[in-house]
């Protein structure tokens, strides 16, 4: 006689196969629209939390169809194994949909206003106007820096303290960052954004929203070194000595 499997068992064991492999296909599906999901949403904390989901989808199937294959470890678990992969492939992708259906974040949309923005040093006294609203900005390096903020319906003039700041530009010393820097979702409610070198090596990043605070600074943050920032999806983005994933606003 003959060793080797039998027809039956060489049939279960091609079933197996077939569900292992429409399983795998199931869950390349799974990463893709995970990816188109992301693309929607604005606070990196809801990003990072969608695909941990699917860190723990990945750990149960692991685990618990994992644990199938080997008890006791012949054609009939393989089976086993392989159908537990795609019912939870499935389950996964009917929770998904509910993410793709119903998850509609509230994102803002704030933008660079470059007109209205001076990269790297600003030319002192300079009347900056913002198109499209009643304010503009001129920079006061002394006594003490600020941005004054005018208005020319109201007549309003806010001043906005950036005192200790001392602005740089080119490629050394992360100087590049520096500037006076406009941005807005509202057109006439724009924000400042003031990014400048203090003290001998620390870099500070100031935003300001005179509309509605008037002088007192929205956000404050000082890199020990230097301080990153970018307009990312709406948001003002910053990391202060490249660490950490602070965002305004932080919409929950």
């Amino acid at each position: 006689m003959q060793g080797g499997s039998s027809e039956p068992d060489r049939r279960r064991r091609d079933c197996g196969e077939c569900l292992e492999d429409r399983a795998a296909e199931r869950r390349a599906e799974l990463d893709r629209r995970r990816e188109k999901l992301a693309e929607r949403l604005c606070n990196p904390a809801h990003t990072k939390q969608l695909f941990e989901g699917g860190k723990t989808w990945e750990a149960l199937r692991q685990s618990e169809c994992g644990l199938l294959g080997k008890l006791p470890g012949n054609t009939a678990s393989y089976i086993n194994m392989a159908s537990c992969e795609m019912t939870l492939a499935l389950q996964q992708s009917e929770a998904l949909a509910l993410l793709e259906d119903f998850a509609n974040p509230w994102c803002p949309s704030y933008e660079l206003v470059e007109d209205a923005s001076r990269k790297g040093e600003p030319v002192p006294g300079e009347a900056v106007e913002i198109v499209g609203s009643s304010l503009s900005w001129t920079f006061e390096p002394t006594p003490d820096a600020r941005i004054v903020v005018s208005d020319s319906v109201s007549g309003e003039v806010v001043p906005l303290d950036i005192s200790g700041c001392s602005f740089c530009s080119g490629d050394a010393d992360n100087c590049e960052q520096d500037g006076i820097y406009t941005m807005r979702e509202d057109p006439e409610r724009p924000l400042f954004v003031a990014v400048c070198h203090k003290g001998a090596h620390s870099q500070r990043l100031t935003l300001f929203d005179p509309v509605v605070r008037g002088a007192e600074p929205v956000v404050e943050s000082t890199g020990e070194y230097f301080i990153e920032w970018q307009i990312q999806k709406g948001r003002l983005e910053y990391l202060p000595d490249g660490a950490g994933d602070a965002v305004w606003p932080e919409y929950d």
